[in-house]
């Protein structure tokens, strides 16, 4: 059975943290924000029909944006098998208040399960 599904993600507004954990549950969220120049931090992640634990996605990028008292918006992606393009669209308008440059795709493990992993250091001893 194939698996195909594909998300816009964002991973924090401002000074607003979501980073990436529970993503299936972010379906549908709605943020509530302050009005004004700000900060979104967004990213791209999608199964693409793989079987082996690996995703197509971006890193996260920033995007400058300038929220309008009251309004609201969407954001949207058009991804291709290489890259992807970010828009934040404010409704009901459909003006596009700011858009991403063309960033790359990559095939990695998922971004939810990364951890407290370690490194390994060599520190020589003195005698």
């Amino acid at each position: 059975m194939m698996l195909n599904w594909e998300g816009t993600y964002v991973y924090g507004i401002g000074r607003t943290d979501l980073g990436y954990g529970d993503l299936g549950d972010r379906k549908g969220l709605t943020l509530t924000v302050d009005s004004g120049p700000s900060t979104l931090r967004v990213f791209y992640f999608a199964n693409r029909g793989r079987h082996d634990n690996l995703f197509h996605q971006t890193d996260v990028i920033t995007m400058d944006v300038n929220l309008k008292p009251n309004g609201k918006y969407t954001l949207h992606c058009d991804a291709s098998d290489e890259s992807a393009r970010f828009t934040l669209i404010e409704l009901p308008t459909s003006d596009i208040v700011a858009a991403s440059a063309e960033v790359p795709l990559y095939i990695r493990p998922s971004p939810e399960h990364r951890g407290g992993g370690f490194i390994p250091v060599f520190i020589p001893a003195h005698h």
